[in-house]
């Protein structure tokens, strides 16, 4: 009857009043100033009770098609707006994560208007997608919190962005993607990469660490090579590795070992001396080749190997 219909989301009723915009003004302007604040407030805001809705009955549905015109796009924002005061939201700063997270909160409870349609302003009132609590249409920027409209889904979306609150969330126009840590944006012919510039700080936080001098440690070096020993069966042996057999790059003390390959112990007969770096013993008879591994540890842990053999005549 030239009447504007309301939907109330809690009773699926519908009331009409005759100044509506005077009556949301009036809880704008509380939320605004902090005062008065309340979840069912917001929820009422944030229904979109200014809309009119066209051959829709909103009964028994969870999502509905409207019609809607630029103010009440404004008038959208402005309850987010409101949901954000609620939240404790610094509506100066960019949203970041957890703050869109509470906001999404305090506007859950209403009907889910998936898609709105603009009037006049050229895109012949294609769908466009709501984003208050559309979480698909949203991406996490490099520095995991700001939240961003996802661009390229389609002219419609990135239109909708357009009437954002720049202080509310960031837009970025064109699709992006991560590779290999750095998030790419495609120039506007969508046939190119640039690498979005704070991303490439990003990408350099993430390949710089601090570096302690124990990551530069070295093992032992070995300076001398073991020569071939030749003992006699029966006949006592000893033989001493030279002191500067190895060297420490970090002058750390060196403390020795010595086993047959594959970290198998020595034969009996033949005893090693850490301390003195001696090999001592007598060979039992018969002709064999006995190979020695010496190992020098520095107080870091690491080791070098040298071996040498032990011919029994």
């Amino acid at each position: 009857n030239g009447h504007t219909w309301v939907a109330d989301p809690t009773t699926y009723l519908y009331t009409t009043t005759a100044d509506l915009a005077q009556q949301w003004q009036s809880y704008y302007t509380q939320m605004k100033a902090g005062q008065g604040a309340t979840l069912t407030d917001v929820q009422r805001l944030a229904g979109n009770a200014e809309a009119v809705f066209q051959n829709t009955r909103l009964k028994n549905l969870n999502s509905a098609q409207l019609l809607i015109n630029r103010q009440d796009v404004q008038r959208c924002l402005d309850a987010m707006y409101a949901a954000m005061v609620l939240a404790g939201v610094d509506v100066n700063s960019t949203l970041t994560q957890q703050q869109y997270l509470a906001v999404e909160s305090a506007l859950q409870g209403n009907p889910t208007l998936l898609e709105l349609a603009v009037q006049g302003h050229g895109l012949n009132n294609s769908g466009i997608a709501r984003y208050a609590g559309y979480t698909n249409h949203f991406q996490t920027g490099v520095d995991g919190q700001t939240r961003y409209i996802g661009g390229g889904l389609n002219n419609n979306t990135n239109a909708l962005a357009r009437f954002f609150d720049d202080n509310i969330l960031t837009h970025m126009p064109y699709p992006t993607v991560v590779k290999g840590g750095v998030l790419w944006q495609l120039n506007q012919n969508g046939n190119r990469e640039n690498t979005v510039a704070d991303s490439v700080a990003a990408l350099n936080a993430g390949l710089t660490r601090t570096y302690l001098s124990s990551d530069f440690l070295q093992p032992p070096q070995l300076v001398t090579k073991t020569p071939r020993q030749v003992v006699s069966a029966g006949t006592p042996f000893s033989f001493t590795v030279p002191a500067d057999t190895f060297v420490d790059p970090q002058g750390q003390p060196i403390t020795y070992s010595a086993t047959l390959p594959l970290g198998a112990a020595l034969p009996s007969w033949l005893s090693f001396n850490a301390t003195t770096r001696q090999f001592s013993g007598t060979a039992p008879a018969g002709k064999q080749v006995v190979g020695v591994v010496v190992r020098a540890t520095n107080s870091s842990g690491l080791f070098t190997n040298v071996g040498f053999a032990i011919a029994v005549k």
